[in-house]
C-alpha cells in the first residue's frame, strides 16, 4: 500500500478522532473544575447534571445550589415568606469541542480543548428568564484551565411598582486554572439605575473592577484587587411630602495590594472619595489607607481550611461556635508571634470648616509569649496607639447644620442669632453630658483624642483610664 496513501489515511482518522478526543477531555476538565469550585466554596453545590457527548459537541447542565450557612439562611427567608423555593441556579449549553471549534456563535476560531454558551433556565423567584439579553460563554484551555465571560447588552425593564431600570451594557471576564489556585478578573459596567415616581431613585456610573489572586502556599490566597465608581447618586424622597435627601459619591477608589515573602503575608489597601454629600452635609476629599503586615502565611491557611470545613458542618450554632472557639485558640499565637501590625494611616476628611484626620497603629509584644498563646489574656501583649483631631469650627459645622435642618422643618424663621445661640447651647451640652466631652480635650481649637495600650494598661490624653462596662451587671 502506497506510505502517502496509509499516512492520509492516518491524518485522517487522527482529524476525524480530535473532536471526540476533545469531548471526553472537556468532560474531565470540567468534572475538575466544579470539584474545586466545590471545595472552595462550602455555601455552594455545582453539579454537572447532564453531559451527553457527541462527536462535534456536547449538551450540557449544570446546576448551582445553595449549601451549608447560605441554604439555611435562605430556607429561613422562604419560610417567613411562607414558601418552599430551593436556590437553585439551572445553566444549559452545547460544548463545542476542540482541539478547533467549528461550530458555536461567538466562540473564537482558535486552539482550545472547548467553548459554549451557558443559558439560564431555571431561577429562584419566577423571574421571566425569557426577557433575558446575555452572552455568557466558557472555554477551556487546551493546556489546562480556562476563562468565563458574561457580556450583558443595553436594556430598560419596567419593573413591578413603577420601577425603570436602566442598564447600559457591561461584561465581566474571569480566567482561571484548573485547581482555581490561580484567578484574574475584570469588568466594567458603564451606568445602570433605578428610579420610582414619587419614591427617589438610585444612579450609578463608571463602574470598573480589576484583580487577581494566587496561592503561594496552600488554601492561602493572595492577590492585587481595584474598584472605581465614578458616581453614585442615591434620592429618597417622603411619597407624603415630596421632600427627601441626596446621598451622593464621586471618584470612589478602592485599592487592595497582597504580598507573601519569607512565610510571611501583607495586606496594603486604601480607600478615597473625592466628594461626598448627604443632605445638606458635605465633605471630601477623604482618604483612608490601612497596612497589615507580617502576618504568619500557614497560620492564616490553617485558619481558612477550619472555616471552611466549619461551614460544612452540619451542626448547631453552638456547636460551630465551639469549634471556631478552639480554632482560635489553635492558631491565635503562631498567627501573632512574628509580630503583626496593623496601621491606618493616613485618615482625613476634608468639610468646608477643616479637615478630620486620625491613625491607628495596632501590634503585639513578641516578647509576651504567654499572653499571645492566649485569646483571654492577648489584650496583654497588645500595643496600640489611636489619635484623632476634630477643629471644633467643624463640630459647631455640623451642629449648625443640625439646627437649621430642624427649624426648616417645623416651618420656623431662621434667625442667625438664634441659630449661633443655640448651636452654642447644644455644643455646651455635648461636652457636659456626652462621651464625646469626656473623650477629646480642646486644644488650640482642635478637640484632640490620645488613646494608648500597653502590657494591659490604658491612657486617655495622657491619664490613666479604666473604661466603663459594656454590660452593668443590676444589683439585687
Amino acid at each position: 500500500m502506497n506510505k502517502k496513501f496509509v499516512m492520509v489515511i492516518v491524518l485522517l482518522v487522527v482529524v476525524l478522532a480530535a473532536p471526540a478526543g476533545g469531548g471526553y477531555l472537556s468532560r474531565m476538565r470540567l468534572e475538575t473544575v466544579i470539584a474545586s469550585m466545590n471545595r472552595n466554596n462550602p455555601d455552594l453545590n455545582v453539579t454537572l447534571v447532564k453531559y451527553s457527548q457527541g462527536w462535534l459537541a456536547s449538551d450540557v447542565e449544570i446546576t448551582v445550589e445553595a449549601a451549608g450557612d447560605f441554604d439555611k439562611a435562605w430556607r429561613q427567608l422562604q419560610k417567613a415568606k411562607g414558601a418552599d423555593m430551593p436556590m437553585r441556579l439551572r445553566f444549559r449549553g452545547r460544548l463545542q469541542h476542540g482541539p478547533l471549534p467549528l461550530q458555536g456563535k461567538g466562540i473564537a476560531f482558535r486552539p482550545m480543548l472547548g467553548g459554549m454558551h451557558l443559558r439560564l433556565v431555571e431561577a429562584p423567584g419566577g423571574v421571566d428568564l425569557s426577557r433575558l439579553r446575555y452572552e455568557f460563554i466558557v472555554t477551556l484551555g487546551l493546556t489546562g484551565g480556562g476563562n468565563a465571560q458574561l457580556r450583558v447588552p443595553k436594556v430598560r425593564l419596567d419593573l413591578p411598582g413603577n420601577v425603570v431600570f436602566d442598564w447600559q451594557g457591561g461584561y465581566l471576564r474571569i480566567g482561571f486554572d484548573t485547581a482555581l489556585t490561580r484567578i484574574d478578573a475584570k469588568g466594567e459596567i458603564p451606568a445602570l439605575s433605578f428610579a420610582a415616581p414619587g419614591k427617589g431613585g438610585f444612579v450609578m456610573k463608571g463602574l470598573r473592577l480589576e484583580g487577581d489572586s494566587s496561592e503561594p502556599i496552600e488554601d492561602l490566597p493572595i492577590g492585587d484587587a481595584e474598584m472605581e465608581i465614578k458616581n453614585i447618586r442615591i434620592d429618597a424622597l417622603d411619597p407624603r411630602t415630596g421632600q427627601g435627601k441626596q446621598v451622593a459619591i464621586d471618584d470612589l477608589q478602592i485599592h487592595s495590594k497582597g504580598s507573601f515573602s519569607k512565610g510571611l503575608v501583607d495586606y496594603r489597601g486604601s480607600v478615597s472619595v473625592s466628594s461626598f454629600q448627604a443632605g445638606r452635609f458635605r465633605a471630601g476629599p477623604a482618604r483612608m489607607v490601612i497596612r497589615l503586615e507580617r502576618l504568619h502565611g500557614e497560620s492564616l491557611a490553617k485558619l481558612n481550611r477550619g472555616i471552611r470545613e466549619m461551614k460544612r458542618n452540619a451542626g448547631s450554632p453552638q456547636e460551630k461556635g465551639m469549634m471556631m472557639m478552639g480554632l482560635m485558640f489553635g492558631t491565635i499565637g503562631p498567627l501573632l508571634e512574628h509580630g503583626p501590625t496593623l496601621t491606618i494611616e493616613p485618615f482625613s476628611i476634608q468639610t468646608p470648616e477643616g479637615t478630620v484626620t486620625g491613625r491607628l497603629r495596632l501590634g503585639f509584644d513578641t516578647s509576651n509569649k504567654a499572653a499571645l498563646g492566649n485569646i483571654f489574656t492577648l489584650k496583654n501583649a497588645v500595643v496600640a496607639d489611636m489619635a484623632v483631631d476634630v477643629p471644633q469650627k467643624v463640630l459647631l459645622y455640623l451642629i449648625r447644620l443640625e439646627v437649621t435642618g430642624e427649624m426648616a422643618r417645623s416651618g420656623a424663621t431662621v434667625d442667625e442669632q438664634e441659630v449661633n445661640r443655640i448651636v452654642q447651647a447644644r455644643l455646651r451640652q455635648m461636652l457636659e453630658t456626652s462621651r464625646f466631652g469626656q473623650m477629646f480635650q480642646l486644644d488650640n481649637g482642635v478637640y484632640r483624642f490620645r488613646f494608648h495600650l500597653e502590657k494591659g494598661r490604658m491612657t486617655l490624653n495622657g491619664r490613666p483610664y479604666t473604661p466603663r462596662p459594656i454590660i452593668r451587671r443590676r444589683m439585687h
